[in-house]
């Protein structure tokens, strides 16, 4: 692992040192100001839905979560994906199976979400690009529509009824919200490097970002996604330059909101453990 990761890193860090010196040669108007909105509401958005993926996830699963415990495990989950493995992953899985859950219930309620994530991107991404490019977009539309069929029919087996029907429902909405939030995110990325974004721009950036992550090779995608993002960025009008360098610009900012939010997730967790043995005193004297 730790070879793999000193790999992605040395991927990651020859790619944006290439991607943004071919950039300054670019006749760009950067308005760099835009990036501190992309990293700090994209990233609150973000973890948010990210939270309410778990929480389907773990109804799925059996367990109903709260508040708390969703976004605890949203940033927790957002953190460990900086590590040499599928953090996220892990994380949801030990929450819910920390929670009273099987293993096999876990592991299902965590692989239906992300399937459905990477089959509503699909869906919305493919139906996108279909419009400058039927030949390229109808088939991913079709791949993702197929992935989301069959991810609702595993939910609504799971919780018959009116409840697996609210699910299903719930967990589109994250995923379609989920989408918009990354074309968000992207759009003033590339506003930031003055690359005149629109629609079809950002399409080569969610397109990687999902890729890179299902992988599960490198560490959160790292170098896989900007490498991706190059690459895809010529089919959207955009230099390949321009792709890495958004690519890495937005993972080292979202980096860095994650990092100050588990710092602040600690504390939280902190103040709280500090303040829970009063209160388990009590109830313990209570109880005698």
């Amino acid at each position: 692992m730790r070879v793999l990761a000193a790999f992605a890193a040395a991927a990651f860090v020859v790619l944006s040192v290439i991607g943004f010196r071919e950039y300054s040669r670019l006749d760009l108007h950067p308005k760099l100001w835009l990036v501190a909105p992309a990293a700090v509401v994209g990233t609150l958005l973000l973890t948010l839905l990210n939270a309410g993926e778990y929480t389907c996830g773990a109804v799925l699963a059996r367990h109903n979560p709260d508040f708390a415990e969703a976004m605890t495990v949203s940033v927790a989950g957002g953190a460990a994906n900086l590590l040499p493995l599928p953090g996220g992953f892990l994380v949801r899985n030990y929450a819910i199976v920390s929670a009273g859950a099987t293993f096999a219930g876990a592991m299902g309620g965590t692989v239906i979400t992300g399937v459905a994530w990477i089959a509503t991107t699909a869906v919305i991404v493919g139906a996108i690009v279909a419009g400058s490019d039927a030949a390229l977009g109808v088939p991913v539309v079709v791949v993702g529509a197929a992935l989301l069929v069959a991810s609702a029919v595993v939910i609504l087996r799971r919780v018959p009824g009116r409840r697996g029907r609210l699910l299903l429902l719930s967990l589109v909405g994250v995923e379609v919200l989920t989408v918009a939030v990354e074309v968000g995110r992207y759009w003033l990325v590339l506003a930031a490097l003055g690359a005149h974004p629109n629609l079809l721009r950002t399409m080569p950036f969610v397109s990687a970002s999902v890729i890179a992550t299902a992988s599960l090779v490198f560490p959160g995608g790292l170098g896989v996604r900007e490498a991706l993002a190059g690459g895809f960025s010529a089919a959207a009008g955009l230099p390949g330059a321009v792709g890495i360098a958004a690519s890495a610009l937005d993972r080292v900012v979202v980096t860095v909101m994650f990092a100050l939010d588990a710092a602040l997730l600690a504390l939280w967790r902190r103040f709280r453990r500090s303040a829970a043995p009063p209160t388990a005193m009590a109830g313990n004297e209570g109880g005698r």
